[in-house]
C-alpha cells in the first residue's frame, strides 16, 4: 500500500508540473508556443538590413544562377557563420564594380527568405509539438481520474487490471517527461536561423560598394 501511495503521489505530482506548464504557455499570445523566448514568426528584412532595398527581388534572385547557387550552399544547417562569410567574401570579389551591389542585394534576399522559411518550418513543428504534448496531458489527466475509480474495487480479479493500468500511465508520464526535456534545445533553434540571418546580412553589407 505505502508503494502504491508513493507511485501514486508522484504521478499526482508529475501532472501538476505538467498543468503548470500549460498554464504559462497560455498565458503567452500563442497558447501553442511553449519557449521563453518571445515568438518573432518573421525576421524583418528592416531589422537586420541596411543596404539597398530588397523589395521584388524575392521572386527573382533564383533566376540568377551564381547568386542561388551561393544563396543555397550558405542556408544550408551544416555551413557555418565563418564558412558563410568566407563564400559571400569570395562571391563579391567576382563581381563586377557594377554589378556588385545588385548582386550582394539579390543574396542578401535569397538568404532572408530561404532562412525565415526555416524558421517559420520550426516554429509550426515546436507548436505541434506543443499541442501533442497537451493532448497527453490531457490523456494523463484522465487516466488519473479512472485510476482513482478502477483502484476502489478491491476484488482479487481486479489486482491485475489495476497493475496493468500504472504501467500504462506510468509510460504515459515518462514519454510526457522525456519529450519535456527537449523543449529547451528546440526553442533555440530559430533562434540560431534568425541570429545567422543577422550575421550574413552584415557580412554582406560589409562587401558593397
Amino acid at each position: 500500500m505505502i508503494a502504491r501511495a508513493i507511485r501514486s503521489a508522484a504521478l499526482a505530482a508529475a501532472l501538476a508540473a505538467m498543468m503548470a506548464a500549460r498554464v504559462v504557455a497560455q498565458e503567452t499570445m500563442d497558447p501553442d508556443w511553449p519557449c521563453i523566448q518571445v515568438l518573432v514568426p518573421t525576421i524583418s528584412s528592416a531589422v537586420v538590413w541596411d543596404g539597398p532595398s530588397i523589395e521584388g527581388l524575392e521572386a527573382r534572385w533564383r533566376d540568377q544562377v551564381g547568386v542561388a547557387r551561393l544563396v543555397g550552399h550558405v542556408t544550408q544547417r551544416h555551413v557555418d557563420a565563418d564558412q558563410a562569410e568566407q563564400k559571400i567574401d569570395a562571391f563579391a570579389e567576382s563581381q563586377t564594380t557594377a554589378d556588385r551591389n545588385a548582386a550582394l542585394t539579390a543574396v542578401f534576399a535569397g538568404i532572408w527568405e530561404i532562412l525565415n522559411e526555416k524558421r517559420q518550418y520550426m516554429i509550426e513543428r515546436i507548436k505541434e509539438f506543443t499541442r501533442q504534448q497537451n493532448a497527453r496531458a490531457n490523456r494523463i489527466e484522465n487516466m488519473l481520474l479512472e485510476l482513482e475509480v478502477i483502484s476502489s474495487d478491491s476484488s482479487p480479479a481486479s489486482g491485475a487490471k489495476i497493475a496493468k493500468f500504472r504501467q500504462n500511465l506510468a509510460l504515459e508520464v515518462r514519454i510526457f517527461e522525456d519529450r519535456e526535456k527537449s523543449i529547451v534545445y528546440l526553442c533555440e533553434l530559430p533562434v540560431k536561423v534568425g541570429g545567422k540571418i543577422g550575421v550574413l546580412a552584415r557580412a554582406i553589407s560589409a562587401q558593397l560598394n
